[in-house]
């Protein structure tokens, strides 16, 4: 047996990670609660609802694995690109 004070025990059982997983859960809420509906719209602007808008995007991707959903312009030049030949095409 180790006799060195200063030596830690290893923590037994899930609290430990628990406890840490709890802490990181309640600091994210706390940045996020104040911004929910950005947040919701970001997503929305993300991956929306509309069929032409989700095509684009998707397209956009394939054709550039870097392309960048969250990035405002991006979607703009993907939109641009890509929404007259989908509209054509329906």
């Amino acid at each position: 047996m180790d006799a060195n004070p200063l030596r830690r025990e290893e923590p037994k059982g899930p609290f430990p990670t628990l406890r840490a997983s709890i802490a990181v859960l309640l600091v994210l809420i706390g940045f996020g609660a104040p911004n929910v509906d950005e947040l919701i719209e970001g997503w929305r602007a993300m991956y929306p609802d509309d069929v032409a808008l989700r095509t684009a995007l998707h397209i956009c991707f394939e054709n550039d694995a870097q392309f960048n959903r969250m990035n405002v312009q991006a979607r703009a030049d993907c939109y641009s690109n890509w929404l007259p030949v989908i509209q054509a095409r329906q």
